[in-house]
């Protein structure tokens, strides 16, 4: 994968539920997002999101790699608190808003 952005625009797409919330939120152009979000869909030659026009759902796809990605940040989250210095505490929170369309 050549440009993070990509997945980091799709990440929070999939959050979101709506491009519009998810452009606003990364203060880019609703058209911005959605043409990223459809590189990322080619590159990876599948389709990651089904739109509507009120609201976006991951394909089952799209759902796997939203999947795999929170999983290398749960990584990510433990390999840096393992290395933490003994006696000192951090919070950490984790938040999933999770909405599947059917």
């Amino acid at each position: 994968m050549n440009n993070l952005n990509e997945l980091k625009y799709f990440l929070i797409a999939a959050q979101a539920g709506s491009f519009t919330k998810a452009a606003a939120q990364l203060g880019v152009y609703t058209s911005a997002l959605s043409h990223s979000i459809r590189k990322l869909e080619e590159e990876l030659k599948i389709k990651l999101i089904n739109s509507t026009t009120h609201s976006i759902a991951t394909t089952e796809a799209g759902e796997q790699l939203f999947i795999y990605a929170l999983m290398g940040k749960i990584r990510q989250l433990y390999a840096t608190l393992s290395r933490s210095k003994a006696g000192t505490h951090q919070r950490y929170e984790i938040h999933r808003h999770y909405h599947r369309a059917i």
